[in-house]
């Protein structure tokens, strides 16, 4: 596998976005509100937030 593969669409770019916008969001309602596995569900919700962020920062948009 090259490492030129490793590419996303603008409609993955935008679907990463709203995943880490969304989860970003659910991870600070967690936070505050500390209910039942508050911590389990902040990790949830925080790995899927910075995994998101971090495909969108580091790996290339494919332009067509």
């Amino acid at each position: 596998m090259k490492y030129d593969d490793l590419t996303f669409t603008s409609f993955e770019g935008v679907v990463l976005l709203i995943v880490m916008v969304y989860f970003g969001n659910l991870f600070r309602k967690n936070w505050i509100k500390k209910e039942n596995y508050w911590v389990l569900k902040a990790w949830i919700f925080g790995l899927a937030s910075t995994i998101s962020f971090l495909i969108i920062a580091f790996f290339p948009l494919k332009i067509n």
